[in-house]
């Protein structure tokens, strides 16, 4: 089945339980990952603005506001190496 909500859309949560329980109802933020389970439903990793933080939610708690924003708003193209020792397994970031 094909998600509901796309990438870097932005999209209001709505009031389910959960989403009052935890204080986000009514707020928004930007779908940043998704992921599909093997009974066909959708969940989102979402950037709640006003929390400051990620949120999984299913697509039951959203609504699509409309807007999209684009992947340069939300990551840099920065990145890190890293050298893994092979005997140990254990990884250091290298400058």
């Amino acid at each position: 089945m094909k998600s509901r909500f796309n990438f870097y859309e932005i999209v209001k949560v709505r009031e389910t339980v959960f989403t009052i329980e935890n204080g986000i109802n009514g707020l928004k933020g930007a779908v940043l990952g998704m992921a599909e389970d093997e009974d066909g439903k959708w969940f989102y990793a979402v950037n709640i603005y006003d929390k400051g933080g990620g949120w999984d939610l299913t697509e039951e708690c959203l609504e699509s506001t409309g807007e999209f924003l684009s992947r340069e708003e939300f990551y840099d193209g920065s990145s890190i190496h890293v050298k893994v020792d092979a005997k140990t397994g254990e990884g250091k970031i290298e400058e």
